[in-house]
């Protein structure tokens, strides 16, 4: 049996429908345990702030947390150089997620940016399912491969058969709009307003192989 193997490329364009926000807080200070009870208060204090506005406290979720220690290198008056201790950082990595609506956006980042505990954020925008996106993909890689090879086949005087195989393979890892929004300043009451966003459409690329029967 003569089959003929075409590599189709899918494309999709996918409004985006859900948004992650990616906090981090840092304290630092020469006594371990008030450095950590900083960052504890801190913690509390976000919860309270986004409470506020209807967020549950269970809904933001720690993705990392860390303690190590800064040293500072001093010369002694024999010009010898050593590390010294100088204090502990700690850094707490968040997360919360919620389906996408540009009021609740607005509402979640001027909470944040107004917040005294001087998060660093990161927003973005992502799909709560990619199935949809995945189904997209795979409809657009069949057309295309399929046209590829009806070219082939008519240019080579051959005809078409039945479809034997698709071979792909797709990354279950989520994927994002270009739109970003991050917000990396010390606290300013000011900045307690953001203006609405309408995050660009996610756009995706994927390949896969097909393998026809020639007749």
């Amino acid at each position: 049996m003569r089959t003929i193997t075409v590599e189709g490329m899918g494309h999709a364009s996918v409004k985006p429908d859900f948004v992650e926000v990616h906090i981090t807080l840092r304290t630092s200070h020469k006594g371990y345990r008030i450095a950590v009870d900083m960052l504890e208060k801190k913690f509390e204090k976000l919860r309270e702030i986004l409470a506020n506005i209807g967020i549950k406290g269970d809904s933001v979720m720690t993705t990392d947390f860390n303690i190590s220690t800064e040293y500072m290198r001093i010369t002694d008056t024999y010009y010898n150089e050593k590390d010294v201790f100088n204090e502990f950082l700690c850094r707490q990595n968040l997360k919360l997620e919620f389906d996408f609506d540009p009021k609740r956006v607005e509402e979640v980042l001027a909470a944040l940016s107004g917040c005294f505990t001087h998060p660093v954020f990161c927003v973005k925008f992502t799909l709560k399912n990619r199935n949809v996106l995945e189904e997209k993909i795979l409809r657009s890689a069949v057309q295309n491969a399929q046209r590829q090879a009806e070219i082939l086949c008519e240019a080579s005087g051959a005809k078409l058969g039945k479809l034997i195989n698709i071979d792909y393979y797709w990354n279950n890892e989520r994927v994002y709009s270009d739109t970003q929004f991050d917000m990396k300043m010390p606290y300013m009451p000011e900045c307690g307003y953001i203006c609405t966003m309408e995050p660009e459409n996610i756009n995706f690329v994927e390949n896969a192989k097909f393998v026809w029967e020639i007749i």
